[in-house]
């Protein structure tokens, strides 16, 4: 049964029929006898005027405390829909004989209809405490356990009963909730799984279930900071979950501290030290906590989605020490470099022979991107100056730019790509594809 607005003689023939239905389901009781048996709504039926911000007569409050005794305690629904639906002729915007009726829907197993009239209400009049009880109850009955949860938590501290059903849903609420999370992220509705991890730290926060949908969401947006502050708090309390620690570990690494990455894979490889997975995942992080030690500016090119030229010649600079202190076996001068910000370093590299000068015009064009062939033409060529030779640059002759095929059959062979299939000559080079190289590049030197 719904009441909206009560105005004209029609409406009222209509609601007397209701009432008699109702009348008829309270036959038999004593209106001055109080229920032998507890009703459990009644703790969810607050005084309609509790919370309630807006003045009212002193008529209207006997009527209401009346409607709301009926319904309450004395189990006369009939009665209490009586003196609301008069009150609301009166006075349509009166919202606690509204809320009476809502009562009356709960109690009279219309759950559907008094979730939606009291969450009007709710909607209309901010801090309504009555309101929102009966909210958090309509909402269990009708079963969005989520809505009930968040009104039983908010109302916990001023209602017993709010408290303690909260208590009782809590966990089916939590699993219901992660599970909404998990199931919008696998249909790529990031916004619903967001709303629900706002639930769930809302609800628990700093408990694990929380932080597992956080770093979930966190993963899925690539916010890769928010991962790493979730998996800070996950890791510790699972020291037996390699998974969880390796994830900890490449975060640091990436955009945490990496002597804490650092740390964490040499704990796992003393623990595994069979494991050859594990033993390359140590060395990378050997190679990403020194390059910490480097300036900020070598490790931001390093991140970057494409490098020019000029930077290319920053990064071997700064990664190999037989770039930054060895021995020039030229005076190149390259024109376009003379005020370039990576000035030293192109000309250190260009005067090892490692890096190329248009032999006509003198230039360097730093700011061009850095092919890969290019690229690992350099790493190559410091390779080929260690004593004694590395067997994986096959027998002495001549690399040339132009000779790509032979480039990535070598570079292959020293690895420093994964496969001749990989190398990409023509293509622009990554930060991160330097990086790797560049690392390969260093184990064929021995240099960590």
């Amino acid at each position: 049964m719904r009441w909206r607005r009560y105005r004209g003689p029609e409406t009222r023939l209509a609601l007397l029929a209701a009432l008699l239905t109702l009348a008829g389901c309270a036959a038999g009781v004593d209106p001055s006898t109080a229920p032998a048996t507890p009703d459990p709504e009644a703790p969810f039926l607050a005084d309609p005027l509790l919370g309630y911000p807006r003045g009212v007569s002193v008529d209207e409050r006997l009527r209401l405390s009346r409607a709301h005794e009926a319904v309450a305690e004395r189990r006369q629904p009939a009665l209490a829909m009586g003196e609301a639906v008069e009150l609301l002729e009166r006075n349509p915007d009166l919202h606690p004989a509204r809320l009476v009726l809502a009562q009356v829907e709960l109690v009279t197993g219309d759950h559907q209809a008094a979730y939606e009239r009291v969450r009007e209400l709710v909607a209309e009049v901010e801090g309504y405490f009555a309101a929102r009880l009966l909210l958090a109850r309509a909402a269990e009955k009708v079963g969005d356990l989520a809505i009930a949860y968040d009104g039983y938590f908010d109302l916990a501290e001023r209602s017993a009963a709010a408290r303690q059903r909260g208590e009782e849903i809590r966990e089916r609420v939590l699993e219901i909730v992660t599970n909404r999370s998990a199931d919008a992220l696998r249909r790529g509705r990031l916004d619903e799984a967001g709303n629900a991890v706002e639930l769930l730290a809302r609800w628990a926060a700093g408990e694990s279930v929380t932080l597992f949908a956080a770093r979930d969401l966190a993963a899925a947006v690539g916010d890769r900071e928010a991962e790493l502050r979730a998996l800070r708090q996950l890791e510790p309390r699972f020291p037996e979950d390699r998974g969880l620690r390796g994830e900890r570990a490449e975060l640091e690494l990436e955009v945490g501290d990496a002597s804490a990455g650092l740390r964490i894979y040499q704990d796992l490889v003393t623990a595994a030290p069979g494991d050859p997975v594990l033993a390359a995942k140590l060395a990378r992080a050997k190679f990403l906590w020194r390059l910490t030690l480097l300036p900020v500016e070598v490790q931001t090119l390093v991140r970057q989605p494409r490098l020019s030229r000029g930077e290319f010649a920053a990064v071997l600079y700064w990664l190999f020490p037989q770039v930054r202190y060895g021995q020039s076996r030229s005076g190149t001068i390259a024109t376009d470099v003379l005020d370039h910000e990576h000035r030293d370093e192109i000309v250190r590299a260009v005067n090892l022979g490692l890096l190329s000068v248009d032999p006509s015009l003198h230039t360097y064009r730093p700011e061009e991107p850095q092919t890969r062939a290019s690229a690992l033409l350099a790493l190559l060529k410091l390779l080929e100056r260690q004593e004694p030779r590395l067997a994986c640059l096959g027998p002495p002759g001549p690399l040339e730019e132009s000779h790509t095929t032979g480039i990535c059959r070598s570079a292959s062979r020293c690895r420093l790509v994964a496969e001749e299939a990989a190398c990409l000559p023509l293509a622009a080079l990554s930060g991160p594809d330097a990086f790797e190289m560049s690392r390969g590049a260093l184990g064929q030197l021995g240099i960590e």
